[in-house]
């Protein structure tokens, strides 16, 4: 053993490599510091000492390992490089959605075909010829070391690997003393205060809400008791709108047809800024807020294997009443697992494009959303007049969106927003004629990721997630009522008004939730949000 421990230290710290290892150890650290950490003066003021001396020590750390067996140079390459690649992605993502990057963007591999449409093509290649490039080179050295040396190298790579579980424990442990804080609510701050590093660590890290007390289980079941439900109407129809957005300056006459439709305009305040649009389907289907720090990163994605069956939400209780639920998405079923967490939330049946007929090549891989309405304007049609409540929602008016001689991609969007809003209103006018007395409730999952909109990113939350909303609905009175109890209001203060007005019931987590949406003041909008006990959460969905 101790033979062995001296050759390692002589290999290790030999004469010939100890000077470079030292030179590119310092180049490395410089080079972390350099893209790890925020550049202005006014986010660096809001670094804390500990998480940055905390991430160059893990940096250097790892560079000492790496470079055992790949030699100085290489590693010094390699960290470089992902240090980089990881700031580059995360600058690109934080101009177009106003997040920076988090670790489900880079751990789950059918999230690249969204992630990649904002990526230069030239920069997905260079970092494809690098990875293959280490893997041949990894190979080479292989082959050329010796046996302890190999042994080495497979010891220092095993090291590496592990390496993330002992960071992560570590990064907890720090957070529970309170020397690293972590600003679960705002991804923005807690990337500059940490550096990406260390965000990423943490971001791979959801927060598991409080377990109830016997006393709270109890009168959460107790709320949550089947309800004797009156259905205003024989079918409710949600409908998510990408990126669909206005205000009195911008992009209002894309969307005037719906008004010419008879659709009432109203304001909603949505969690999220330019992507991540599953947590606003999340607070709309639940009442539950996203920003709240007993949950964090995108809902779906963190917790949808600790969902239950029988979750206590807007669909599963009209489901348990006979009210037939069905979510609709013309992509991917599989993105932000939506196939495997919608049927959790109460929805009888999903079905995503794979489902869907495909009638069209498909611009930028995101089709019409005329292949959504169709199918299911024929779900609608087999329901044989029976009580539905459908979730749609579409995908065509997603980004990015091309510049076209300096137009900031404006001229995109609105030729986006033209197509969704043609296919929308041909839905409505074909639903009107065999079910007139439908109701459509049609909402912005959150503003479009537009160069001319990050502006908004330096607003409060309450200004930063203004959309607009949308309810087609014959009688004029629920209309009022529902304008009255949502407009101006997060997104989570809705299903309490849906299930009040169409459906006469007292929603069970709205015990909970009322006195934030009775009382919200926008300026209030993440202090509110987070005054829900995180215990609800539990309650309501999670199997812990």
């Amino acid at each position: 053993m101790l033979q062995f421990y001296d050759k390692f230290i002589t290999y290790l710290f030999s004469r010939r490599k100890d000077t470079w290892l030292f030179i590119f150890l310092v180049f490395t650290a410089l080079a972390f510091e350099r893209f790890n950490f925020p550049r202005d003066a006014e986010s660096r003021a809001l670094i804390d000492s500990f998480p940055y001396y905390a991430s160059i020590t893990i940096w250097v750390a790892i560079y000492s390992l790496l470079s055992i067996v790949i030699t100085p140079i290489p590693s010094f390459l390699i960290l470089s490089g992902s240090i980089y690649a990881i700031y580059k992605t995360s600058k690109l993502k934080l101009i177009a959605t106003g997040e920076p990057l988090i670790l489900g963007d880079i751990s789950h591999i059918n999230h690249i075909s969204i992630a990649a449409k904002y990526a230069p093509k030239f920069f997905i290649i260079l970092i494809l010829i690098s990875l293959i490039s280490l893997f041949f080179y990894m190979i080479f050295r292989m082959l050329k070391m010796s046996n302890l040396k190999r042994l080495l190298a497979v010891v220092c790579v095993s090291s590496l690997i592990l390496s993330y579980q002992v960071i992560s424990q570590l990064v907890s442990y720090y957070q529970q003393n309170g020397s690293l804080k972590y600003y679960a609510a705002v991804w923005q701050h807690n990337a500059n205060a940490n550096g990406l590093l260390l965000h990423l660590i943490q971001t791979g890290q959801r927060p598991i809400p409080d377990k109830p007390t016997k006393a709270q289980a109890e009168l959460f079941n107790q709320l949550a008791e089947k309800p004797s439900i009156n259905a205003a109407t024989n079918t409710f129809i949600a409908i998510l709108c990408e990126s669909c957005w206005h205000d009195d300056q911008l992009f209002s006459d894309e969307f005037d047809p719906l008004t010419k439709e008879g659709m009432i305009g109203m304001r909603g305040i949505s969690p999220i800024f330019g992507g991540g649009t599953v947590n606003s389907s999340f607070e709309i289907l639940t009442g539950l807020p996203t920003l709240n720090g007993s949950v964090g990163g995108i809902i779906y994605q963190e917790y949808r294997d600790l969902l239950r069956k029988n979750t206590v939400t807007l669909p599963s209780i009209l489901a348990e009443n006979d009210i037939h639920t069905e979510s609709l998405h013309n992509h991917d079923g599989s993105f932000w697992f939506r196939n495997r967490v919608e049927p959790r939330l109460g929805f009888n049946q999903f079905f995503g494009l794979e489902d869907m007929p495909p009638p069209m090549n498909y611009p930028n891989g995101f089709p019409r959303d005329k292949v959504l309405f169709d199918f299911a304007l024929d779900r609608i049609v087999a329901s044989n007049n029976k009580n539905i409540f459908l979730h749609l929602a579409t995908v065509h008016g997603h980004g990015p969106y091309d510049e076209v001689n300096g137009d900031n991609g404006h001229g995109s969007y609105i030729s986006k927003m033209k197509a969704t809003v043609e296919d929308l209103v041909e839905f409505i006018q074909k639903i009107k004629r065999i079910k007139p007395d439908t109701v459509i409730l049609v909402y912005g999952d959150h503003k479009p990721a537009l160069p001319s909109l990050s502006p908004f990113l330096n607003e409060s939350s309450h200004i930063r997630g203004d959309v607009p909303i949308w309810v087609l609905d014959s009688n004029q009175n629920r209309v009022s009522a529902l304008k009255h109890s949502i407009d101006g209001k997060p997104f989570y203060c809705f299903p309490s008004a849906i299930s009040k007005i169409y459906y006469n019931f007292d929603y069970a987590v709205s015990n909970f939730t009322s006195d934030a949406c009775t009382q919200y003041e926008p300026e209030q909008y993440l202090d509110l949000s987070a005054s829900i006990p995180g215990w609800v959460y539990t309650a309501a969905l999670l199997k812990l």
